[in-house]
């Protein structure tokens, strides 16, 4: 930003060069405007400018709109106030989130959507809603949507899709044309000129195809997409009791906080989990003897468990035991190979499991999120759980050798028992030089 004062007009420019894309969206004048952009095409930094730029010809209150306090300070606050940082006519309050030109008799503040209705009570001149798809509907319908009532305030809504939810909605309004007030764009990253094209073609090798169609090509897809595609055609197995000669491993995902130990048997050659326990409350001596006991049960079952933190004491007292066990040690760059190598698995189908409700429910709502740096992290969505996914993966990863064979299983539909048919399965990264406790080096964050 430059400010010059001539002629007591006071001339403000922003620190901002706008791409033609950009510049279509701030010279458009309805009121209701939606913006569908894939990952890194520009949403925030358009949305800061037009809010800067759109409080300057207007007194009154302006907000920019997130998931989270947290997710509007982490992603909006410091760019905001460096745009604004030449002109000193603006104040800061970094607990209120809220910057305010008394020259120009306007407040900008971020806020968060986690606890709507105490938003409630104000009049907006103006609101930019970012990352709308994982907002709730009523937060629009009941709480942002009348506070611009009184000041005919505008909207910009930004966004990257997430299936056709209510945000498609929105969006059709503006495409359509049927509402005279409402106009929407939709923009694939690509359209963003400083992302390389070499940008796109590496994360396209990190995502799944829909996955990649929703959050680089903004496609609103039928149904919102899991991080898991092919659940049900896995779901096919049943627990079996051990059998001779047959080699099992078992994943061990520890208990923390309010969450369940989990461990999972699985059969390596066949490459079906055969049991899966799941317990909380109880004294690691109790998770100790329960490892040992269902390795033991299951021909001396090679366990890998989770090491981290907790799990490194638990680690030690079992390796001094009569079991083969290994850890894998939990970094945003070794979980994020660990669940590329399940969704794989699931994806092709190199691997099946009983339709345990919890498993599926677990599998079915795990989610992800991309960071600023592109990357993506894994994680259960918050106040769920992802026990079952962590011991399943780690189960997989223990047994991945076996799952280099690539053979699919399926159902035939006219068959009672699951076969296995020679697929095309790619090739899951590991060296064969590793033992199983190798954690991946470099990746993700």
């Amino acid at each position: 930003m430059s400010v010059n004062i001539e002629g007591g007009v006071k001339t403000v420019v922003l620190p901002y060069k706008p791409q033609d894309y950009q510049l279509e969206i701030h010279r458009d004048n309805h009121r209701y405007r939606v913006v569908i952009m894939g990952r890194r095409a520009g949403k925030t930094e358009l949305a800061l400018n037009e809010l800067i730029t759109k409080s300057g010809m207007k007194p009154g209150l302006y907000w920019y709109i997130s998931s989270s306090y947290k997710q509007s300070k982490a992603i909006a606050w410091r760019r905001l106030k460096k745009l604004l940082r030449d002109d000193p006519a603006w104040k800061y309050n970094e607990i209120e989130l809220a910057a305010k030109n008394e020259e120009l008799d306007v407040v900008i503040e971020l806020k968060g959507a986690d606890n709507p209705f105490s938003l409630l009570g104000v009049g907006l001149a103006g609101l930019v809603m970012d990352e709308c798809a994982i907002l709730k509907e009523d937060v629009w319908t009941e709480v942002l949507r009348p506070m611009l009532m009184d000041q005919s305030g505008w909207v910009l809504v930004i966004s990257t899709p997430k299936g056709k939810n209510w945000l498609y909605d929105l969006y059709m309004k503006g495409a359509t044309g049927v509402e005279e007030e409402w106009k929407s764009w939709k923009h694939p990253t690509s359209i963003n000129k400083y992302i390389k094209s070499q940008e796109l073609e590496d994360i396209k090798k990190d995502m799944s195809e829909r996955l990649y169609r929703q959050e680089i090509l903004a496609e609103f897809l039928e149904k919102d997409i899991g991080v898991f595609k092919g659940i049900q055609k896995c779901s096919i197995g049943e627990e079996k009791a051990p059998e001779d000669g047959r080699f099992y491993v078992l994943g061990a995902d520890l208990a923390k906080h309010e969450d369940f130990t989990v461990l999972t048997v699985m059969d390596a050659q066949r490459r079906e989990v055969v049991c899966i326990e799941r317990f909380k409350d109880i004294s690691w001596k109790e998770i100790k003897d329960k490892i040992q006991y269902l390795a033991n049960k299951y021909n001396d079952a090679m366990v890998l468990l989770d090491s981290t933190g907790v799990g490194d004491p638990i680690l030690d007292d079992l390796q001094m035991s009569n079991i083969s066990v290994d850890g894998y040690k939990f970094t945003n760059d070794s979980k994020y190979k660990l669940i590329q190598q399940l969704i794989v698995a699931i994806e092709q189908r190199l691997i099946t499991f009983p339709n345990d409700d919890i498993l599926i429910k677990e599998l079915e709502d795990f989610t992800y999120e991309i960071s600023a740096n592109n990357n993506i992290i894994y994680n259960a969505p918050d106040g769920r759980h992802d026990d079952c996914v962590i011991s399943l993966a780690l189960a997989v990863w223990a047994c991945r050798s076996f799952i280099h064979s690539a053979q699919v299983i399926e159902r035939r539909e006219d068959e009672e028992e699951a076969v296995d048919r020679q697929g095309h399965g790619i090739e899951i990264d590991t060296d064969d030089s590793d033992t199983m406790s190798v954690i991946p080096s470099n990746g993700r964050y």
